[in-house]
């Protein structure tokens, strides 16, 4: 018996003891790629926009755990960047 899966279902997965969804899994895992792919840093706004389903407050949780997780880097006080870590991960070039 596996008793560190016992609680999490393949729609979920855990993220600093709390259990996040799949669709919220999916969006953080679009506003990464979007970030990756980006030709400029980019503005809480552009990625609301382009990326992410969500209120204002759910998109700066979305960027606070990419942030974390170093995967993404502030370049000012309301932009971001994906970091070299985030574009390995998908092979762009960093």
């Amino acid at each position: 018996m596996n008793t560190v899966n016992d609680n999490k279902t393949p729609e979920s997965l855990s993220k600093g003891g709390r259990i996040i969804s799949a669709g919220s899994f999916a969006n953080r895992l679009d506003l990464l790629v979007f970030a990756v792919y980006a030709t400029k840093p980019f503005r809480y706004v552009e990625a609301q926009t382009f990326a992410a389903e969500g209120s204002y407050p759910t998109i700066g949780k979305y960027l606070r755990d990419l942030l974390e997780l170093g995967l993404l880097e502030k370049t000012s006080k309301c932009k971001y960047q994906a970091t070299r870590k985030a574009k390995q991960l998908f092979g762009a070039n960093a």
